[in-house]
């Protein structure tokens, strides 16, 4: 529609990491985690397909930095879960390591942290301030003690 050829922009500019850039990261230190092989809603989908979506992409982390356990962030969020089948799927498959949520700072299972989305747009530039990240604590707390 915009007259952009997408192969060849595509074959210049891949728009994921190759394996090699993945074990490159993972040479360096840093801790690969999965986050599904196709980004679906997981509340959207039946439990076979979800346990399906967490381990094989986990599997293919595994498989590229020889990790003996692989993190794994929710796509969208975790909201709605079962947290017992979750809990299950890790029993089955102990090289599943934390889960990462996006609930802020609220108190999940021990295998679930919750993160803060840090990137929500705010007016910090209008208010002169270098970084959104004052306002962006003081929502996550405020939304934790119900202020």
């Amino acid at each position: 529609m915009a007259g952009i050829d997408t192969t060849a922009y595509l074959a210049e500019r891949p728009l994921y990491m190759t394996r090699e850039q993945l074990l490159g990261l993972h040479n360096d230190g840093f801790t690969l985690g999965s986050h599904t092989r196709s980004h679906p809603k997981l509340v959207q989908v039946d439990a076979a397909t979800r346990a399906a979506e967490i381990v094989e992409s986990s599997e293919v982390i595994q498989a590229i930095t020889g990790q003996a356990v692989v993190p794994f962030s929710f796509p969208n969020s975790g909201t709605g879960l079962d947290r017992a089948e979750l809990a299950a799927l890790r029993a089955k498959h102990p090289f599943l390591g934390l889960f990462f949520d996006t609930k802020g700072l609220r108190i999940d299972q021990p295998f679930i942290l919750n993160r803060i989305w840090a990137e929500k747009p705010t007016l910090a530039h209008r208010a002169g301030e270098a970084s959104n990240l004052r306002r962006v604590l003081r929502a996550a707390y405020l939304e934790v003690l119900g202020g």
